[in-house]
């Protein structure tokens, strides 16, 4: 009987390889996600603007769920330079400025 096909398991997962440690985003951030501070703004916009605008400006109606920093510098907070987004949005948003989410900036 032959024997069983052995299975490649690499050493560390491509994604683990390539991502930026989410302790070191964290600590880049004015606010962290978890801070009082940032969940009173993140409030405030999605009461303000509780439809995600990318989806508004393709008319469709899909609630915010995500708050976005329009210039992506997560240290400037100003109420101007954030957007409710939806997860679909954010995401695509994030992907195509960022190379991806937990990935280096690209300079």
């Amino acid at each position: 009987m032959p024997a069983k096909a052995g299975v490649h398991k690499p050493t560390l997962p491509l994604a683990k390889r390539h991502a930026v440690p989410e302790e070191s985003r964290q600590s880049r951030r004015a606010l962290h996600t978890w801070s009082k501070e940032w969940r009173a703004i993140r409030a405030c916009v999605l009461v303000r603007q509780p439809l995600c605008i990318a989806c508004l400006a393709e008319k469709r109606h899909t609630p915010a769920v995500e708050v976005d920093h329009i210039d992506g510098d997560d240290a400037n907070n100003a109420i101007g330079n954030l957007q409710g987004l939806c997860k679909r949005c954010h995401s695509r948003k994030t992907g195509r400025e960022n190379r991806g989410f937990g990935n280096r900036r690209s300079k």
